[in-house]
């Protein structure tokens, strides 16, 4: 969105000197149809007069037109702030638009037009996903309190509701997993927040969010329902010796998962399976095998896979590495060196 302030949007027009039109498309929090505008070519994007002729029409009403002065100074550019609390004292919670265009001017009805879109709210949203499901967080923009009691609703691409919730105390509400999980016209598209009948804003869930790779947000994936860790005793072999391998199983609650058979996956360095050892586990969720390399075992590093099913598709819970090449080797020759001896004088 161009800008969410808590009171004054200051819109800069910048280069014109004329006429100003401030448009309400009628996108309020009842109305499900803003689905269908922010997946529209024309949403966020710059109008010509046919656009603003069919939004004006069919989404929504002009709610003020003026002229607008602009200072000018030559081979400059000139900023000029729009007081939309001086337009619209009683403004109605929604989306507006705003173009502005010379008062002489004749162009062609195709070319683009002077546009800003915008939403005057004091609600601040931010989501995550994660496997409790879709957490939204609201705040305000002009204090940072959470605020509580919002009404937050969740649309689809196809104007379905998917599902409602309301801001506890902390300004928190979550809604199931299963929600965000649709697939075609039911994806998720957009999230709206009211709070009273006064204050209104949404958010764009087609949008990319936040990319923190570059914050060091690097280590180990969240875990699941189950949590697999796995290690040997040293991460080198000989053929011929024996390889121990232990594991703790966990829920995702770090709790001991006792009773859960782990299938251990042996495979070679050239990606042949090796051999399966299946483990009970009945220890506290804790799981110890042992490999017995061949004396003729492959060179190179050897993997094991920790399977819950003894299947070949089962879902994979863990993954630990060992090694199996050669240390290189030395040849020594010992040679007894005769010396004389020394005669006392």
């Amino acid at each position: 969105m161009a800008a969410m302030l808590a009171h004054e949007i200051k819109n800069p027009l910048s280069g014109i000197r004329g006429a100003a039109q401030l448009i309400e498309p009628g996108l309020s929090p009842a109305d499900r149809s803003l689905a269908q505008l922010l997946s529209g070519y024309q949403f966020l994007r710059q109008l010509d007069s046919y656009d603003v002729s069919n939004i004006s029409g069919q989404m929504g009403s002009p709610v003020w037109q003026g002229q607008l002065d602009i200072a000018s100074d030559l081979n400059k550019e000139v900023t000029t702030s729009f007081p939309v609390d001086q337009a619209l004292p009683q403004r109605k919670p929604g989306v507006y638009v705003l173009t502005a265009q010379a008062v002489d001017g004749h162009g062609d009805d195709s070319n683009s037009i002077a546009t800003q879109w915008f939403v005057v709210s004091d609600i601040g949203l931010s989501t995550y996903t994660g496997q409790d499901g879709l957490n939204v967080f609201a705040r305000s923009l002009g204090s940072a309190k959470p605020i509580a009691g919002a009404e937050l609703t969740l649309l689809a691409k196809n104007n379905e509701i998917l599902g409602t919730a309301t801001s506890d105390a902390e300004g928190h509400a979550i809604f199931n997993p299963g929600l965000t999980r649709g697939e075609g016209g039911m994806v998720p598209a957009v999230l709206m927040a009211k709070q009273g009948d006064n204050d209104f804003v949404f958010l764009d869930m087609g949008r990319a969010g936040f990319d923190l790779s570059d914050r060091g947000v690097t280590g180990r994936p969240a875990p699941g329902a189950l949590d697999v860790y796995a290690w040997t005793e040293r991460g080198i072999y000989r053929a011929g010796e024996e390889v121990h391998v232990a594991a703790l199983a966990r829920d995702g609650s770090a709790k001991a998962v006792e009773n859960l058979p782990l299938t251990f996956i042996f495979s070679r360095p050239d990606g042949v399976e090796d051999r399966r050892i299946v483990s009970d586990g009945t220890s506290a969720g804790g799981h110890a095998v042992d490999l017995a390399l061949q004396p003729n075992a492959m060179r190179g590093t050897w993997t094991v896979a920790i399977h819950t099913d003894r299947s070949a598709g089962a879902g994979r819970a863990g993954l630990a590495g060992m090694a199996g090449a050669w240390p290189g080797r030395r040849r020594a020759d010992l040679r007894q060196i005769r010396a004389r001896r020394l005669q006392q004088s």
